[in-house]
């Protein structure tokens, strides 16, 4: 049987639980507070990290169960928590971190295989579980052995997977998993507007607080915002430098203000063309890539994850070098459709990720993409300032848009049956 709690009592309440169900939990980490799945933050994740290992120690060595290991979705992630392990054990707890895709060998070409890589580990630790689809639960649960447990880590207010499914929301709605909720906030101090309004933008309330950490700058049309947002870009990185800074967006093409326009703006300015520079048209994209720039994997691969962050380090007319945070992948250029510029990226693919600076706009053109929770995730990615370009109009479409949430699932509904039809037999 599967439970659900949260980050917010005593040692004492996890070692109970743990120790009584021992075959599954979930830990729903919710917006009001410390985010551990989608907005984890740089030392208040390994303090929190390192807090959830020595719980599984008390928990799990009393059941003589000896290894662990954490799988997340997104790599950035996952390179926290093998930090806080190492801080806490000194690289030699046995709880090794990897992402979900490396350790299960999913990668785009074998999403839909049934046979997955079994985890041998005794407890299984997943994290960003609002970003799983059902096809990566499937090979999640496949993965797990009878008799071990998982723990599962989420935060429901986020964005749903891109994939489809609703895997962690499903399985709370349920009302078969018990939930405790978070009570105390580690991510931000208690008087920073970019928790308070996450707060208010999840409840539905409109009456936003501004200051010098959340900052509203007006505009009503896509290219007058487009132009505010490179300057302020340039500014930000002035102040916290380029790998600190990112701009977000609800849309990908298709408008000045989306992200393939804007990698265009803000590329012009932070790495002009230069006659000592070399660069590389990529024809099939319309991209033009130059050493020092900043870029996005696109592909889950033996080496990178959808989404992984890196940086242009050598090139030659017909290859690219980027240094991603764990490796450096070289890129032929029948390869470079793997890679985007990522100055600027979509609200969707920035969760798990953090910035000290984010910029990111709200107009009312934005139509139907103007979602509560896709405005709670941008501005959640920010570590110390925020910076919305648009207007109060647009910002309060979104606030009271929850469509974004909904998803039309039956696994709610089957996961109902099933305990129904198990307590029956009991």
């Amino acid at each position: 049987m599967n439970y659900c709690f949260v980050f917010g009592y005593k040692v004492d309440s996890y070692v109970t639980i743990c120790r009584n169900h021992t075959v599954g939990l979930i830990i729903c980490c919710g917006s009001d507070n410390f985010r551990l799945c989608s907005a984890a933050r740089q030392l208040h994740v390994l303090i929190i990290c390192t807090f959830l290992i020595i719980c599984l120690d008390y928990t799990l060595n009393p059941l003589r169960i000896r290894n662990a290991i954490f799988v997340v979705t997104c790599s950035y992630a996952a390179v926290l928590i093998m930090i806080s392990v190492w801080l806490q054990y000194d690289n030699s707890s046995g709880y090794p971190a990897f992402t979900t895709h490396k350790q299960l060998k999913i990668l785009d070409e074998n999403l839909f295989e049934k046979h997955p890589f079994p985890i041998e580990e005794s407890c299984s630790v997943c994290d960003e579980t609002s970003m799983v689809d059902i096809y990566v639960a499937r090979r999640i649960l496949q993965a797990i052995k009878n008799g071990n447990q998982i723990i599962f880590l989420g935060d429901v207010e986020q964005l749903p997977s891109v994939g489809p499914g609703a895997f962690f929301k499903d399985m709370i709605d349920s009302g078969y998993i018990t939930t405790v909720c978070l009570t105390k906030v580690f991510r931000q101090a208690s008087n920073s507007n970019i928790y308070l309004n996450c707060r208010k933008i999840v409840k539905g309330n409109l009456s936003l607080e501004y200051g010098d950490d959340f900052v509203l700058l007006y505009a009503y049309e896509q290219e007058e915002a487009a132009e505010i947002i490179a300057d302020v870009f340039i500014n930000e990185v002035n102040t916290f430098g380029i790998e600190n800074v990112c701009c977000l967006t609800p849309l990908r093409q298709k408008t000045p203000t989306g992200a393939f326009a804007m990698n265009k703006r803000i590329q012009s300015i932070i790495n002009p063309a230069s006659d000592d520079k070399l660069e590389i048209y990529h024809s099939p994209t319309h991209t033009v890539y130059r050493l020092g720039d900043r870029v996005m994997s696109k592909r889950n691969t033996d080496k990178t994850c959808n989404g992984d962050l890196g940086f242009i380090t050598e090139m030659t007319r017909s290859n690219v070098k980027v240094h991603f945070a764990e490796c450096d992948v070289n890129y032929a250029y029948d390869e470079l459709d793997d890679i985007t510029l990522a100055y600027c990226m979509t609200i969707h693919k920035s969760q798990g990720s953090e910035f000290k600076s984010v910029i990111s706009t709200m107009l009312e053109s934005h139509g139907e993409m103007l979602q509560m929770n896709l405005f709670n995730t941008a501005v959640s990615r920010a570590k110390v300032r925020y910076v919305c370009v648009g207007n109060k109009e647009a910002i309060n479409m979104a606030i009271l848009n929850r469509e974004g949430i909904m998803r039309n699932t039956k696994l709610c509904e089957k996961i109902i049956t099933l305990f129904e039809h198990y307590e029956g037999v009991a």
